[in-house]
Formats: C-alpha cells, structure tokens, sequence
C-alpha cells in the first residue's frame, strides 16, 4: 500500500466520521442553534471533502464547485443564520437547494473565470503558444 493509498483512507475515514458526529448533532442537538450549526459544519465538510478529491485525484473538474460552494453558498448561509433562526426543518430544505441552485447559477461563470486565468498565465495545459 503506497503512501497515497494510506492518505487516502485516512482522510476518507476522518471526513465520514466528522460528517457522522455532525448529522448526530443535528438530530440530537438540543437547541436549534446547534442544528444550525452543526448544518454549517456540515457543509463545511462537503466543501474539505471535494478540496481532498481536488488534491488527491489531481482532477480540476470539482474546482468550480469548490469555489462557488466556499465564496457563494457558505457566507450566505452564515449571514441568514446570523440574522433570522429558521426552523430546522426548513432549514434543511432551503439550504440544499439554495446551494444547488447557486451552483448551477455560478459555476458556469467561475468555470469560465477560471479557464481564463489559466489562458492568461500560460500555465500548463492551456495549450496557447
């Protein structure tokens, strides 16, 4: 097993046993404002988990999405958070789709964005002579 492999688990297990603890304070949490918060946490985890599958796969295709889900979706979250407490149920059904919709709003626009600071660069894989 090469040392990729065992970084690999290792992040995997770590990221499915944050993610675990957090859902069990969301169902157990005994206020709102954990729930709340512990669905914060949560996104946060999704955005660390496809930061790890950006580094360790070397793949580019989920840069976009990292990048619209940690400058879009989470200060939103937090700024709606922080000035009205929805219940948690409706908390858990505006958020998801919120972020899908923001994503699919973004995400062609940072996808673009990026490409052309690549272009512009001249890094490696633009193709431009």
């Amino acid at each position: 097993m090469s040392f990729t492999e065992i970084v690999t688990w290792a992040i995997g297990i770590l990221l499915v046993l944050a993610s675990l603890l957090t859902v069990v304070r969301i169902v157990t949490g005994p206020s709102v404002l954990d729930r709340v918060v512990a669905s914060d946490v949560l996104v946060s985890i999704v955005i660390c988990a496809l930061g790890a599958q950006t580094a360790l796969v070397d793949g580019t295709s989920t840069l976009p999405i990292l990048i619209t889900l940690s400058l879009v979706v989470v200060p939103l979250m937090l700024a709606v958070d922080r000035v009205s407490a929805w219940p948690t149920w409706l908390a858990m059904t505006v958020w998801p789709l919120a972020a899908l919709a923001l994503t699919l709003v973004v995400l062609p626009r940072a996808k673009g964005l990026l490409l052309s600071v690549i272009w512009a660069t001249r890094a490696p894989g633009s193709e431009r002579d």
